[in-house]
């Protein structure tokens, strides 16, 4: 893994939940995330790899993020530029795990014929999808 620029600041509110992280409960849903020693670790679901670690820490009345960090083995991820790594993870920090909605990113090298949700479910899975699309599950 190597260090990506990530910058994001948190309230302690928001620490609480993160550290809860995401245990899939279906199959649509792409991402296991849990927190050890004020660090997240973002595992795909189905492969059970690791692609994306957050390190948080204490900065005057809040958090930030101190150090994060992306996959670089290629028989695991395709990694892509530093903007985009920091923009998905910002989407799986703040909009899957904090339910604050934020714009998806495209890799420069998407198809630009694939419909943007369809890039979003594949990436992130069935919450951001449905939200998007007004869907209310139970």
């Amino acid at each position: 893994m190597e260090p990506i620029p990530y910058e994001d600041r948190f309230t302690e509110a928001e620490v609480r939940r993160l550290r809860l992280g995401l245990v899939p409960q279906e199959m649509e849903e792409k991402w296991f995330v849990y927190c050890e020693d004020d660090t997240l670790y973002f595992h795909r679901s189905w492969t059970g790899y690791c692609l994306y670690t957050l390190r948080v820490e204490p900065s005057g009345d809040g958090w930030q993020a101190a150090e994060a960090r992306v996959a670089t083995n290629p028989e695991q991820y395709r990694r892509s530029t530093d903007d985009y790594e920091c923009a998905m993870l910002r989407v799986l920090v703040r909009d899957l795990l904090l339910d604050q909605p934020m714009p998806f990113p495209r890799r420069h090298d998407d198809p630009p014929d694939i419909p943007d949700l369809l890039v979003q479910h594949h990436l992130v899975g069935r919450k951001l999808t449905d939200r998007a699309l007004g869907i209310k599950r139970e």
